[in-house]
Order: C-alpha cells, then structure tokens, then sequence
C-alpha cells in the first residue's frame, strides 16, 4: 500500500451562510469506500467549528501518510493557505484535493499551491483507492500528479456504476452536531445540460446515471431505523428519467415508512416533468406526513 492512514477534512467557507446544515454526502462516499477497502481514516469537518489549530492537532494525534481536502472555489485562496500552514505544521504526509474546485480548475490547483501533490478530478472513490493502493501514479486515471517540474494529468477516468459504491454510513462523522437531522441523497449522478450558471457537467459529468429505485430506498430505510425522516435530494435532475421516479414511488409506497420529508433542494428542470409524474411525487407523499 503505498498510504495506509488518510485524513480526510472538509474545508469550511469564510463569510458564507452556508453552515453545517448537514453531513457532507461527497466526503461520505468517500469515506465509506475507504472504509470498504479496509483503509484506515479519520475525518474532522471545519463548518463545525474547529479552528486551523484544531485541524493541525487532530492531524498530529492521528499520524496520516496522506490528507485528503475537499473544497470549493468560494474561499479557496484561504484553503490553499490553510494547506500550507497544515502541511508544514503537521507534516509529513502528503496532500490530494478533490471536490468541485479540484475538478474544475485541473491542472491549476496544484500550479497555485505548491503543498498540494495530488487532485482527484470530478468522481473520487475509485481514485483515491488507486492512488492508496500500489498502482504506479502514472496510470492512475483521473488524478493529476507532479512529474518534476511538470503538472501531470492522467487522463478522464471512466464514469463509475453506482450500484458498485455502497451509500454513506457517516461512521466518523460527527452526526449529532449538524444543524438538520437530514440525510442528503445522492440517488444519480451527470447532467447532459450546460447552464451558464452551474458546473456539474465538470464536477460529476455530462452521463446521467442512475442508481436503482430500490437501492435508494434501502438507503431511506437504514436511516428511517435511526430516526431519521427527513431526506434532501442532492442530484442535478432527479427527474430526468421519469420511469425510475414512478419505481422510486412505487418502492417507497411499498415499504410504508411513516412520517417522512423528502425534498429535491438542488432543483428540478420543468422540462423534465409533468403533471401525471408530480401528482404521483404528491400522492406517495401525501400520506406519508405524519
């Protein structure tokens, strides 16, 4: 294995109104397919608090080979500060970055801040278990690495299955802290469409997948038994495939699970609904409020 213990820490947004509303479904699938492959990590999310002090402290205590930061564009001159202080204050190890900063600025990221030595562009389970693993950095697809003085891209990896990734159990999370009791689901990911104002085309990819109507609601289940009821659809276009929302009904309805708020917050094209579909959203809905 060529890193056995990761730090994974999701950075915080200065002057945002952005709190930590929830746990970060991205990180989690990260996390869960690290804890998969049988490698050990730790985790600290900034938006609840911790100061860079803290982050530099847990870091020590734990003794990672690699650290892993998820960030955005929004306030990443500060992250790349932060990267720096952290490296040299409690270093060694090395440094990947991934998230929608990482893979829609590439190359550069690793241009503009010298502490970092990898990026993962856009999807970052299977990535990051090849680059712990004892795979040559050079095959690695959809890393960018330094090569001397060079910035170095392996190339676009393959859009993974969804089926093959199980869904986030937030082990080392710290779930208790969040200010919603809220699951956010990611039940597809891609979107084929280019708004000027979105970046998901770059961040997950123009194919739309889809996981299966039953494997979402197994997700609803596991969490339903933890108490939770509230849910918040993050994907792009939950819609976008009209059949595979009336199986998701369909599932839902059968399992009969009480009480639940299902959201789809991230947004719906109104190109890519009608009115039979959303009258059947409302009618398994309905009866499910408590």
């Amino acid at each position: 294995m060529r890193y056995r213990r990761v730090f994974l820490v999701n950075m915080s947004i200065p002057d945002s109104y952005l709190g930590p509303i929830r746990p970060p479904a991205g990180l989690g699938y990260v996390a869960q397919a690290l804890e998969d492959r049988g490698i050990d990590y730790d985790v600290i999310d900034l938006l609840l608090g911790y100061s860079i002090k803290d982050l530099i402290e847990r870091i020590k205590v734990y003794g990672p080979d690699l650290v892993g930061f998820s960030m955005f564009t929004l306030g990443h001159a500060r992250a790349y500060r932060i990267i720096e202080q952290v490296k040299q204050e409690a270093g060694p190890f090395d440094v990947v970055v991934g998230g929608p900063h990482a893979s829609t600025m590439r190359e550069q990221v690793l241009e503009d801040c010298p502490a970092v030595d990898f990026s993962v562009v856009m999807e970052g389970e299977e990535t990051l278990i090849d680059l712990c693993g004892e795979e040559p950095v050079e095959e690695i697809a959809g890393l960018i690495r330094r090569q001397g003085d060079e910035v170095v891209y392996g190339g676009d990896r393959k859009a993974i299955d969804l089926e093959t990734l199980n869904f986030p159990r937030y082990k080392k999370f710290e779930l208790d802290r969040y200010m919603l009791k809220e699951i956010l689901l990611l039940s597809s990911r891609g979107c084929p469409y280019r708004c000027t104002y979105c970046s998901a085309c770059l961040v997950v990819g123009r194919k739309v997948r889809m996981r299966k109507a039953g494997s979402v609601v197994d997700e609803i289940a596991y969490w339903y038994a933890k108490g939770y009821h509230r849910f918040n659809f993050g994907d792009d276009n939950f819609t976008f495939y009209g059949k595979r929302v009336y199986q998701f009904c369909d599932e839902l309805q059968a399992r009969d699970l009480k009480g639940l708020d299902l959201r789809c917050g991230n947004g719906i094209r109104a190109d890519r609904v009608d009115r039979r579909l959303l009258e059947r959203m409302y009618e398994v809905g309905r009866p499910c409020r408590p």
